[in-house]
């Protein structure tokens, strides 16, 4: 089944085309973007870093999509990449640069997964906060078995409790966590009552989820 699984896999791996960049620069670069091209680099395998300059929403699509390995065509040679740095303006609108990192499908890699959450909390309800510490978490696995997510079903935990790396149980086949056991992923905690105050009687607010700042342009 494991390996039924895997061909699955590399057969649903996306392809994207990519041509070779001549030009470089912030100039040449924002050249690009107002026809809607998105420069970039693809590295690795001991290899010069190459670049080049794709279509924004071939590249929009994948990320959509959530694919972090794709067939990635450079001039009729296809290489299987891991989407390793995207770069958007500041208000995370458009894409200005995005890096590619050449692999081996059956080679492990490292990387940061986002974590979501899934569910409402009976601790969240009887008027506890949720706190979220780490949005993403660092795994081991090979190219091929990259999640798109990592995913916490939080529909049992209550007031008080708190969830830790060493918690999860239910990951994706072939991927290790490799933050430290004891890092805390999930907390609910009772407010304090100067918090209680600030914030009514109203039912407790929704948690915030704190997203990354975008990178500012630059190549």
């Amino acid at each position: 089944r494991r390996e039924r699984d895997r061909k699955t896999a590399m057969a649903n791996v996306l392809a994207l085309s990519a041509e070779s960049r001549t030009g470089t620069g912030t100039a040449a670069a924002r050249k690009l973007r107002r026809v809607g091209i998105v420069p970039g680099n693809v590295f690795g395998h001991k290899q010069d870093p190459q670049p080049i300059h794709m279509q924004a929403d071939a590249v929009r699509e994948v990320l959509h999509k959530g694919a972090r390995l794709v067939d990635l065509s450079v001039g009729g040679t296809v290489e299987k990449a891991l989407v390793s740095e995207v770069q958007w303006d500041t208000f995370g609108l458009h894409l200005l640069h995005v890096d590619f990192m050449r692999v081996d499908a059956n080679e492990k890699v490292h990387l940061e997964v986002p974590v979501h959450l899934r569910g409402t909390a009976p601790g969240v309800i009887a008027g506890g906060v949720l706190e979220q510490p780490h949005h993403e978490v660092e795994v081991e696995c090979l190219a091929i078995d990259i999640p798109s997510e990592i995913l916490i079903k939080i529909g049992e935990m209550q007031l008080g409790d708190t969830l830790h790396v060493s918690d999860l149980t239910d990951l994706p086949t072939g991927v290790r966590i490799l933050n430290a056991p004891d890092t805390i992923l999930v907390h609910i905690f009772k407010p304090r009552e100067e918090d209680e105050a600030a914030t009514g009687e109203g039912g407790p607010a929704e948690p915030e989820v704190i997203g990354r700042k975008p990178k500012e342009d630059g190549e």
